[in-house]
């Protein structure tokens, strides 16, 4: 039984959701990081606070967030890319005692798509990421899951681009969600971006530096294999669960060097949320801090 209308996930989806990257990469939602021939890695940290169930304080929670990932490319065709990648990340929950929250949610997997660049205008792309999300108590086929996302970008000029997609998740309350994004240049050294994980609005300040504020999500679905401890449901155990966080905040990146980059944000998780949608259980978190670093390089 669900207990929520999807309308509220499905704004935060539209707002969060995949949007055409820099020179028309392609994006994704549930493939990160949204370019190609890269290699990636980051940490943040969200402080600790209270988790509620039916207005209920049942615990609290402070989340280390790593990932790394490494993607590439290989052209078959000129109308015809073939994407390929590796990505992990972990969610440490750093839980108080009897919180119903497992050790760590996390997700191993191979990241494949396939890019059409129909012409100067339109890309078409169908990316699947087959791997292990859950737990990591037990590894097996209740942990497998093959998220897929179709999308289409838009670029009627050079400084505004469209992405429109479907995702698709068995391990999602909401299986499958149409998502768009947006980017645009507004002027010289100002630029929009409505996309996943990212959306916000960055100032270039010099050659290397630039400053943005913006909004981020970080979270995703997730298999538990194991009974939690003092869980005011018992079934946990064995069910699947939507976590996330919504964030904002201000950070800057540097460039290093012509292809790598550093970056740093701080601010406020203004929504916290693990979602035991199919045992009608969920616990919503007060407003925490978030300290995130991270470090990008092309090749």
């Amino acid at each position: 039984m669900k207990t929520e209308s999807p309308l509220p996930r499905f704004t935060a989806l539209v707002l969060l959701a995949s949007a055409a990257g820099y020179a028309q990469q392609p994006p994704s939602a549930v493939f990160r990081p949204a370019m190609l021939d890269l290699s990636a890695a980051s940490y943040s940290y969200s402080t600790q606070a209270d988790l509620r169930a039916s207005n209920t304080t049942v615990g609290a929670v402070a989340v280390h967030h790593a990932e790394m990932s490494i993607s590439g490319r290989h052209d078959f065709t000129p109308g015809l890319m073939l994407a390929y990648g590796l990505a992990y990340d972990a969610n440490i929950l750093a839980a108080s005692a009897a919180t119903p929250l497992p050790h760590q949610l996390a997700a191993f997997s191979l990241n494949l798509g396939v890019i059409h660049p129909g012409d100067a205008k339109w890309t078409t792309s169908l990316f699947v990421r087959p791997g292990f999300y859950g737990d990591f108590e037990t590894l097996g086929r209740s942990s497998f899951n093959v998220p897929l996302l179709a999308s289409a970008s838009y670029t009627p000029r050079r400084e505004l681009a469209w992405t429109f997609a479907v995702s698709y998740t068995a391990f999602s309350d909401y299986e499958v969600l149409p998502v768009v994004g947006l980017r645009w240049q507004l002027a010289r050294d100002w630029n929009l971006q409505l996309g996943f994980p990212h959306t916000g609005l960055t100032w270039q300040v010099g050659q290397k530096l630039a400053l943005h504020a913006a909004a981020e999500f970080q979270g995703g679905s997730y298999r538990i294999t194991h009974v939690l401890p003092g869980a005011a449901v018992p079934t946990l155990g064995g069910s699947l669960l939507d976590y996330r966080e919504i964030r904002t905040g201000v950070g800057f990146e540097y460039q290093l060097r012509k292809m790598s980059t550093v970056s740093a944000a701080a601010g406020l998780v203004i929504d916290r949320r693990f979602d035991f949608y199919e045992r009608s259980y969920r616990l919503d978190g007060n407003t925490a801090g978030y300290l995130k670093l991270a470090f990008n390089s092309s090749f």
